[in-house]
């Protein structure tokens, strides 16, 4: 599967994370609200259309935590509220250039003490990614956990196509780590494991595992009871080595198809 293919998110959630704002009324009184201190920010530039651009790029920010490629177009109603709210009309709106847009984008991001998602940064999200793989190896349920990550770190949240890639490199990792692991087993253990999958031997099948005694007769206790003696060894290496991989117990579970459908 390409890395460009993964479905980390719903189309509905990429919208909503990444497209610009679309407010309606209620949410443009409530996001290009000024406040004193966002007022003496605002004080630093001199003419009305760099006044109303960074309203307009402080408003998108409070509503998704990012800053957008402003489309004068589609943000025709915005700034129209902005520019009648605050100066009535007075200024035919037009785009300002990209290095004062820049230096406002700094502004913002210094006053909500946010970082931009630096090589740094980048670093740490793939720390945090392959400590989530851990916990939660799900595409849906990893990603998720790493928005709520960049919230509470005031990171902004890498684009779309980085989160793909990032996803891929780090389930690759993931996977060279526990194999590396499994691969350090030893011969006999892994021939054990081999025919208890194929069921080559007299050891049982995992099938045979899965289901328990039907009842409590003689017959049914020897059964039992041979299984345990068949598996107690593996069992117990099993039950010391399975930790070490630092695995929740859903991500062994979930570890287990990734590493099938890989082979």
């Amino acid at each position: 599967m390409s890395e460009r293919t993964i479905n980390l998110l719903s189309k509905s959630e990429v919208s909503d994370i990444y497209d610009s704002p679309d407010f309606d009324d209620h949410e443009r009184d409530l996001y290009f609200a000024i406040d004193e201190n966002e007022a003496d920010i605002l004080a630093h530039f001199h003419t009305v259309n760099t006044k109303i651009f960074f309203i307009l790029q402080l408003g998108y920010f409070k509503a998704k935590h990012r800053f957008f490629r402003i489309d004068a177009k589609k943000a025709r109603r915005d700034i129209n509220f902005i520019n009648k709210k605050f100066y009535q009309n007075k200024s035919t709106f037009t785009p300002i250039s990209r290095e004062p847009g820049y230096q406002q984008r700094k502004l913002i991001l210094s006053y909500f003490k946010y970082q931009e998602c630096s090589d740094i940064q980048l670093h740490k999200l793939k720390e945090q990614f392959l400590l989530l793989l851990k916990l939660c190896p799900r595409p849906q349920n990893a990603i998720r956990e790493l928005i709520t990550y960049c919230d509470t770190q005031n990171i902004i949240l890498p684009g779309y196509r980085k989160l793909q890639d990032m996803y891929t490199e780090c389930v690759s990792i993931e996977m060279r780590r526990i194999s590396k692991v499994i691969d350090g087993f030893p011969l006999k253990v892994m021939n054990e494991i081999e025919e208890l999958i194929s069921h080559t031997s007299g050891l049982v099948s995992l099938n045979d595992i899965r289901y328990d005694q039907s009842d409590f007769s003689y017959s049914e206790i020897i059964e039992e009871t041979s299984k345990v003696r068949e598996l107690s060894s593996l069992y117990l290496f099993c039950k010391q080595q399975i930790p070490i991989l630092g695995l929740s117990q859903n991500a062994i579970r979930i570890t287990v198809i990734m590493l099938n459908n890989t082979q």
